[in-house]
């Protein structure tokens, strides 16, 4: 990296970290659980309850301070009577993904 880049050039190569995508995908998630406890009127100690877990770690996975597994997310959802989907999905090209423009020939010379 030079020492011209800028913040947003930093800010984008930051964004492209496993640890930033895996923040926000935890982010995401943690946020669709407020949602539907909040929409179910379903506490903290409730949703300890349904999963068999403690209130302590239900705290823990709101706050982000402990790491998912597909298992746990699972468990989440059906604690809340939601389904859990995974997927992959195209992302945004990139400056260093994206490919330059196709060229087109034409029939006549």
């Amino acid at each position: 990296m030079s020492s011209s880049a800028t913040f947003s050039d930093l800010f984008r190569e930051a964004e492209e970290t496993v640890e930033y995508l895996t923040e926000t995908a935890i982010l995401e998630f943690t946020e669709d659980m407020v949602k539907a406890m909040e929409e179910q009127d379903v506490s903290r100690s409730e949703l300890a309850r349904r999963m068999g877990s403690s209130p302590a770690h239900v705290t823990q996975i709101l706050r982000g301070t402990t790491n998912f597994t597909l298992k746990s997310m699972v468990k989440i959802g059906l604690a809340l009577e939601m389904k859990v989907e995974v997927r992959l999905s195209r992302r945004k090209e990139s400056p260093k993904t994206a490919h330059p423009p196709r060229r087109t020939v034409s029939g006549s010379s």
